[in-house]
């Protein structure tokens, strides 16, 4: 078929204003590739340039293509990313409004008034838009790419049972339990972060201002200096020579493998299978999904989700790839006539202790209790490692600094040492 060239205008699920270039068949084609790819359309404009075109037929094969484009009038505060906590804010101040029996127009529109984080003042504005055109606000919510399948499937079942109020006060607790664990693991990880930096620091320092000073000296000694002295030497002096260089190339391998995460499944995979078997660090991520599978799980089962679609929602939300790749088959399993309790026995992610307590609720008819307190117990073992996590940390800290800055002081005293000796 024909496609056309269009430009579009929208944010993508991290809050981020994006545009680009798009070739589809019509608008509509245009939002569905957009919304598959986790970006909201604010603007989208047919394009007939002649130079679009030849870039089409240079990039065949390849009908999506994003462009960056940051305007002269960058500012930090525009790009502000949209994170859980603003979409529980979201949730909790609509399910307010409506609970004091304020239409969602003039309740959207409140919110919109009283926003502050700019990205989300213009997806607010762009659902009140489609609500005054008639839309619903499931419908209108799910052409909004950060707001997720779990929204807007809860949004749709509370519209039909007029429980709208209710379901966006469980979207707001969800949100908000899945931030306040994010916030405790980075505050916990943050004192081991900022030792081994300053750790960095002072090495650094070192070798560029301290180290030469100890060159000078050694000669004036005339003797030979020990193989790990003249290795500091040298490390010395391709940092005072090639530094600037070296840290570039370093934020461009954190770059380059962020983009090859990004785009490459395989890698994402093996780098996620990686962080997993990381001590203490891979234990914390692992329990910390599985009390938010449970979580979820249980938020739709009491919703009246189909088990398949809200295995399909979790397993889109879920961060990290083998879960991710797990949670699938678990799908496939049931589809293929297994209960969710054999699907999980089959897959070792799932601990002994979660299958056997999902299958104790499934006997009793009390699946979603047993969901939730699957997903408490794991939050408690979470809090538990993380407030020990310091603890756990500091003997390793201490190695690190051990070996970064009383390495090179001992290989600069080591001929000084020597020379005592000799004296």
């Amino acid at each position: 078929m024909n496609q056309k060239t269009y430009s579009w205008y929208g944010i993508d699920q991290y809050g981020m204003r994006i545009s680009g270039i798009i070739y589809a068949e019509n608008i509509d084609d245009v939002k569905n590739k957009l919304i598959k790819r986790c970006i909201s359309p604010l603007r989208i404009q047919k394009r007939n340039s002649p130079i679009l075109t030849l870039l089409r037929r240079g990039y065949e094969g390849h009908p999506f293509r994003i462009h960056l484009r940051l305007n002269s009038r960058f500012s930090v505060k525009k790009y502000r990313k949209i994170s859980s906590k603003h979409i529980a804010d979201f949730s909790r101040q609509l399910a307010t409004l409506i609970n004091s029996n304020i239409s969602l127009f003039t309740s959207l529109n409140i919110m919109q008034q009283n926003c502050r984080h700019p990205n989300l003042r213009i997806l607010i504005k762009n659902i009140k838009h489609n609500i005054e055109e008639g839309t619903a606000l499931s419908h209108a919510l799910k052409n909004q790419a950060c707001f997720g399948n779990l929204f807007h499937n809860l949004v749709f079942i509370g519209e039909q049972s007029g429980t709208l109020d209710i379901m966006l006060n469980h979207i707001a607790n969800h949100h908000e339990k899945i931030e306040a664990q994010k916030r405790k693991i980075k505050k916990a990880l943050l004192y081991p972060s900022v030792i081994f930096l300053i750790a960095i620091i002072v090495s650094v320092v070192l070798l560029i201002l301290i180290i030469p000073q100890f060159v000078e000296l050694f000669h004036n000694f005339g003797a030979e200096l020990p193989i790990y002295t003249q290795f500091i030497i040298k490390l010395s002096t391709i940092i005072r020579s090639k530094g600037l260089f070296i840290l570039l190339v370093i934020i461009a391998l954190i770059f380059t493998y962020k983009m090859i995460k990004r785009h490459c499944k395989m890698f994402a995979i093996f780098s996620d299978k990686i962080i997993l078997k990381i001590p203490i660090i891979g234990t914390v991520l692992k329990k910390s999904i599985i009390a938010r599978f449970c979580r979820t799980l249980a938020i739709t089962f009491n919703a009246g989700i189909p088990l398949s679609e809200a295995l399909q929602i979790i397993a889109e939300t879920c961060d990290n790839q083998i879960f991710q790749q797990t949670i699938f088959n678990i799908r496939q399993q049931i589809f293929a006539g297994q209960n969710i309790i054999s699907a999980m026995e089959d897959n070792t992610l799932f601990p002994n202790r979660a299958v056997q307590m999902i299958t104790i609720g499934e006997q009793s008819g009390t699946l979603d209790k047993m969901l939730v307190k699957i997903a408490e117990y794991y939050d408690v073992e979470v809090n538990y490692l993380v407030d020990n996590l310091n603890n756990l940390l500091e003997p390793l800290i201490m190695v690190i600094l051990g070996i970064l800055i009383g390495g090179l002081i001992i290989g600069m005293y080591l001929p000084i040492f020597k020379l005592g000796t000799i004296i």
